[in-house]
C-alpha cells in the first residue's frame, strides 16, 4: 500500500504521459497485492465470525467506491487533478496504516 501511495504520488507529477501511465497502472497493481493481507486480516481477527467482518469490510469498501468517483471528480474541479491524486494517495496510505494496525491487534 505505501508503495501504491508512492507511485500514485509521483504519477501525479509526472508531465510525461507515457511515465504517468505506467506510474498509476503500478500504483494500481501494488494496491491490488494488498488484498490478500486484508482478507487474512478478516480471517485473523474474526476467526469465529470472519464472514461478518468480511461482509463488513466489502459494505465499507463499495460505499467508499461509490463516493470515491464523485468526490475524485469535485476535488479535481476545485483544486487540480495533483490534488485530487495526492488524495488518493493519502488513502492509499492510509490503508496500509489501518492493515498495519490489525496486525497488532
Amino acid at each position: 500500500m505505501s508503495l501504491s501511495a508512492l507511485l500514485l504520488w509521483l504519477g501525479s507529477r509526472t508531465v510525461n504521459n507515457a511515465g504517468a501511465i505506467l506510474l498509476l497502472a503500478g500504483a494500481a497493481g501494488f494496491s491490488n497485492f494488498a488484498a490478500p493481507s486484508w482478507w487474512a486480516a478478516c480471517i485473523d481477527l474474526a476467526p469465529n465470525h470472519s464472514g461478518s467482518l468480511s461482509a463488513l469490510m466489502n459494505t465499507c469498501a463499495n460505499s467508499a467506491g461509490g463516493i470515491a468517483p464523485v468526490l475524485t471528480a469535485y476535488i479535481a474541479a476545485k483544486f487540480g487533478w495533483t490534488r485530487a491524486l495526492d488524495f488518493a494517495a493519502l488513502m492509499s496510505f492510509t490503508g496500509r496504516a489501518g492493515l498495519d494496525f490489525c496486525r497488532c491487534q
